[in-house]
């Protein structure tokens, strides 16, 4: 598989969110959830604190 680089540079634009269900930006869309692991968001939410001022 080809890739057009200037495309590419474009959709790894920051500020721009790649929409899932546009074919365009779905092939530039890399899943990384395996190796994250599945319970991240668990750990996270065990890890974080409120903190309502002094």
């Amino acid at each position: 598989m080809s890739v057009d680089l200037l495309a590419f540079f474009q959709a790894t634009n920051p500020g721009d969110t790649l929409d899932f269900a546009n074919p365009d930006d779905r092939k530039y869309y890399i899943d990384f959830s395996p190796v994250r692991g599945g319970t991240i968001i668990e750990e996270l939410k065990e890890n974080i604190t409120v903190y309502y001022g002094a």
